[in-house]
């Protein structure tokens, strides 16, 4: 798992003068990749608490920043002078550090511009185009702890909408695995299983379906979002679902 770095810290007010100097200079001499023109956006982020600055640690000096935590589609900008000396990938490896603190594992971005595509793919993101854009993802796989116990096999289906009036529906993927029977009869699952379904919303899939199947008996099969889902142990995250531990419906 990636670790967070010493040199990134969430941006202060006194950070976006230097920022904006450099942007403004960037611009000026035609640097490609320079996002002086999100200035309004790179501001409220740091309003909210939610801009990172890469920090010299010899001199204090703004070296970059980032702002969407690689979880929404933001900007990840390094000062043109200090491009290509792994700056930018560990800013990239400290944000996935915060997304699995924070529990979140599915990590969505934008490649913009398009040169970003390599760094992206370097940095294990899929890279798919969706209505004319560029996006990448990326699922941080989280092992869970399982005590000693039955085990049993776990089925689970995910679905285009059809999936609810059309029965013969392919589904879109499938997890196959074994758990481990839990005292209250539900099932800890030894992995996190996800879903990512930020594309799924779109008139030909619709909303998410899923399906559920323990030792060969089906516990679920509805649509993700419903509270009956959320009873199951289906929970959604930013940019999708996430199964860890199973409850038998009553």
């Amino acid at each position: 798992m990636p670790r967070r770095s010493p040199r990134i810290a969430v941006a202060r007010p006194e950070d976006l003068a230097e920022i904006r100097a450099w942007l403004e200079l960037q611009e000026k001499i035609g640097v490609e990749a320079t996002f002086l023109c999100n200035w309004a956006q790179i501001e409220r982020a740091q309003a909210e608490g939610e801009l990172l600055v890469y920090l010299d640690p010899a001199t204090g000096s703004r070296l970059g920043f980032q702002l969407g935590g690689l979880l929404t589609p933001g900007i990840l900008e390094i000062r043109q002078d200090r491009r290509g000396q792994g700056l930018g990938r560990e800013f990239a490896e400290h944000c996935m550090a915060l997304a699995f603190e924070a529990g979140e594992d599915i990590l969505f971005i934008q490649c913009e511009p398009h040169t970003s595509i390599p760094f992206w793919r370097s940095m294990g993101f899929t890279i798919v185009d969706h209505e004319g854009k560029t996006y990448g993802f990326q699922i941080l796989h989280r092992n869970l702890q399982t005590a000693a116990g039955e085990p049993v096999q776990v089925e689970i289906e995910w679905y285009a909408e059809e999936k609810n009036w059309n029965n013969a529906a392919a589904p879109l993927q499938r997890q196959v695995l074994t758990g481990i029977r839990t005292p209250e009869d539900g099932v800890q699952l030894p992995v996190r299983v996800h879903y990512f379904d930020r594309f799924a919303t779109g008139r030909t899939q619709g909303d998410t379906v899923v399906r559920i199947v323990v030792d060969g008996v089906e516990w679920y099969n509805g649509k993700a979002k419903y509270d009956d889902a959320d009873d199951v142990g289906v929970s959604r995250c930013r940019n999708g679902f996430a199964v860890d531990v199973l409850y038998r419906p009553t």
